[in-house]
Formats: structure tokens, C-alpha cells, sequence
């Protein structure tokens, strides 16, 4: 601990800690989150569009 004291790391008490917003991790979380949720539409309109076309050119011949 006092390693970090000489590189001017002081603890935090409970106060600072509950107003803390968490930083950059939880805004990675998220747009990880959201992303994946976009490529899953993505990837299920795909495979909806092609069924729809296949079973359209089964059905003319």
C-alpha cells in the first residue's frame, strides 16, 4: 500500500465509492451489448429474406 501512496493512489471512502459511475468499462458493456443485439436482427432479417425467397422460386417451378 504504501507503493501507492508514493504515486499519490488514495483509498475511497464509502461516500466516494456510491458516487462512483464505474468509467469507461460500463459504456463498453453496453455498446457490446447493443451491437450484438443489432448483428442478431441482422443475421435473423437474413435468414427470414431467404426463406421467403427460396420458398418463392420453389413454388413457381
Amino acid at each position: 500500500m504504501k507503493n501507492l501512496e508514493k504515486m499519490g493512489v488514495q483509498e475511497m471512502n464509502s461516500g466516494d465509492q456510491s458516487a462512483s459511475n464505474g468509467g469507461f468499462f460500463p459504456l463498453v458493456i453496453l455498446g457490446v451489448y447493443i451491437s450484438s443485439k443489432v448483428m442478431a436482427g441482422i443475421i435473423i432479417g437474413t435468414f427470414a429474406v431467404g426463406t421467403v425467397a427460396g420458398v418463392a422460386i420453389a413454388a413457381s417451378e
